[in-house]
């Protein structure tokens, strides 16, 4: 009985820390405008562009088109499964004008624990990728961001000394020219 106890903990955990609950989005491209933006997704989940102008757009990732990159499109819709929690500028190659954001959750399991224990940071569903790490960045009670050990992991660990409510967040850098996404959405936990 306890052999089950603890294997259905662990699967738990390992669902909590790898998907998060957020619904695929898709965002219209009218007017030469992108509707809505931002949007906010899990890791894992999918962004599909609608072009409804009856001219091309594409959707493409600022400071590295190969993060992601819808090339020019009018029909059929374009989509693109965000695996690694960080925040994207995007823009229209072919209209200069055209900005949007998509923001990309982390997870963190568990949410509450008492002092002492470690708590588990989703940063990815899939390999980090090549050339990239994630930053990351943990606040304590409100105070500033204070910068973590970054990781190519999907996973990171940590274990805080002091009670209080905890923020975290993660971004991609990639290292050859110190390019970096925006930070994703904060995640919360508390220590008691």
């Amino acid at each position: 009985m306890f052999r089950r106890a603890g294997f259905a903990a662990l699967v738990g955990l390992v669902l909590s820390v790898s998907t998060v609950a957020a619904a695929n989005q898709t965002v219209k491209i009218q007017g030469s405008v992108y509707s809505p933006t931002p949007v906010t997704v899990g890791r894992g989940n999918t962004v599909t562009w609608s072009n409804l102008d009856g001219f091309s757009h594409s959707a493409t990732a600022d400071g590295d088109s190969t993060l992601f990159n819808t090339g020019a499109f009018t029909s059929p819709p374009r989509s693109n499964v965000f695996t690694q929690a960080a925040t994207y500028a995007y823009h229209c190659v072919i209209h200069g004008s055209m900005h949007g954001k998509v923001k990309v959750k982390m997870g963190v399991s568990p949410t509450s624990a008492a002092k002492g224990a470690t708590f588990t940071f989703g940063l990815a569903t899939a390999i980090v990728p090549t050339g990239y790490t994630h930053d990351m960045q943990v606040s304590r009670n409100g105070a500033a961001f204070v910068s973590l050990t970054s990781t190519t992991n999907q996973t990171k660990t940590y274990k805080p000394t002091l009670t209080g409510t905890y923020r975290v967040r993660t971004r991609l850098h990639k290292t050859s020219n110190n390019f970096t996404t925006g930070w994703s959405p904060v995640s919360t936990f508390t220590v008691n």
